[in-house]
């Protein structure tokens, strides 16, 4: 096993290692688990809630973007977290101008943890 993967990196884009961290109690080894855990259940929501908007799907949208506000908050991906929360609440209110408009961010977000967690796995 190589040394680098013993120890955080310096950063990864998109995630506050240090708050992840401190949710992990300093524990290097799970904090990563749960890093590479996201990665592979989230890689592709970016394009699953956008099916979702395109079927109108707006429940389905909702509940996935509710467990990514929740995984984001528990790695440290805190702009993603907030995009994800905005996300949300534009499913529940049914509002489509909303829903487009949080999805931007949101994919952006998103895409920017995924990118730097690829790094990891």
């Amino acid at each position: 096993m190589e040394s680098q993967t013993d120890t955080p990196p310096d950063s990864l884009q998109g995630i506050d290692i240090a708050s992840g961290l401190k949710r992990c109690l300093g524990r290097w080894p799970f904090y990563k688990r749960m890093l590479l855990l996201f990665y592979e259940q989230y890689q592709s929501s970016a394009e699953t809630i956008k099916t979702y908007i395109e079927q109108n799907a707006f429940d389905d949208g909702r509940q996935l973007s509710h467990s990514i506000k929740g995984s984001a908050g528990n790695i440290g991906a805190m702009q993603l977290n907030k995009d994800a929360a905005a996300l949300e609440q534009a499913f529940k209110a049914n509002n489509s101008d909303e829903i487009a408009q949080h999805y931007r961010s949101f994919s952006d977000s998103l895409n920017e943890v995924i990118s730097s967690l690829k790094s990891l796995a």
